[in-house]
């Protein structure tokens, strides 16, 4: 990965079309469905899926919106220890102001070519 992959992205408080207070207003169901299923609330199993998605990505690439999108891996596993789901956090992050721009969780590793 090259030097704009290695930054360590803000998350500001925001407004409607980025940061924190985007990803409350319009992902907060997305991912409070998800940290139901693990005994958890929105915002801590956000705050790790966007952690583990910009330490670890599965993915990065270089958006069309003067963005970096990473994308992580999230496995849900049951009592067994199979895995049952597996999500993929994706989390624009400007690259001229390197701030997050939302996260949210997908099914898939769409966006990254």
């Amino acid at each position: 990965m090259g030097a704009e992959f290695l930054r360590k992205p803000n998350l500001k408080c925001g407004n409607e079309k980025y940061g924190y207070r985007h990803i409350k207003l319009e992902h907060m169901d997305d991912w409070g469905n998800i940290a139901t299923r693990v005994g958890g609330n929105w915002r801590d199993f956000a705050s790790f899926a966007i952690q583990s998605s910009l330490e670890a990505p599965a993915k990065a690439c270089l958006g069309g919106n003067n963005e970096i999108i990473y994308l992580g891996v999230i496995e849900l596993r049951n009592s067994n220890g199979l895995v049952g789901e597996r999500y993929y956090p994706r989390v624009p992050v400007g690259q001229s102001t390197n701030n997050i721009i939302t996260a949210f969780p997908q099914k898939d590793l769409a966006g990254c070519p």
